[in-house]
């Protein structure tokens, strides 16, 4: 997977996770998207937040996590993961170029707020919940057991994109 990121970075492709869903929730078990979407749903969208401080000193596998609204007329607000060393070298400027790419990709009248490539992601990945077991297994043994993380604090406030 290093190898994979470090051929982006020299590309100048910055690598993301877009998830629709997310357990990361704050002190109580509230889930953190959905205080943020009651926090901060007023807001003209496209906006961003990020989640913690993005990693100084990013190691190999380091993310950074966001929560994003890419719309004004959606009710989806994604758990974005960036890649934590292309974050640190494209900084603020460069992260809301990407942001912006994604949020001009999500204006599909139909599904508003919902990026392209997340609709064939959805198509392609129906599975049975049998089949669903397989592929996770094989892709934990690639990766390994990963760094764990929680949320414990917001950082900053929203960003327009």
């Amino acid at each position: 997977m290093e190898a994979v990121l470090e051929g982006a970075r020299r590309k100048g492709i910055t690598v993301c996770g877009l998830s629709k869903t997310s357990r990361l929730s704050m002190e109580g078990g509230r889930s953190l998207l959905d205080y943020l979407r009651e926090e901060h749903g007023g807001t003209a969208a496209p906006w961003y937040v990020d989640i913690g401080e993005p990693p100084s000193n990013p190691g190999p596998g380091d993310y950074h996590t966001m929560a994003v609204m890419l719309h004004r007329s959606s009710g989806w607000l994604y758990r974005l993961d960036m890649d934590a060393a292309t974050r640190l070298q494209i900084g603020a400027e460069g992260t809301a170029e990407v942001l912006a790419s994604l949020a001009a990709n999500s204006a599909d009248a139909a599904l508003p707020g919902y990026p392209y490539a997340l609709v064939c992601a959805d198509r392609f990945a129906r599975v049975r919940r049998d089949e669903a077991t397989m592929p996770a297994r094989r892709l934990g043994l690639m990766l390994g057991a990963g760094p764990r993380r929680s949320a414990s604090s917001l950082h900053g406030s929203v960003s327009r994109i």
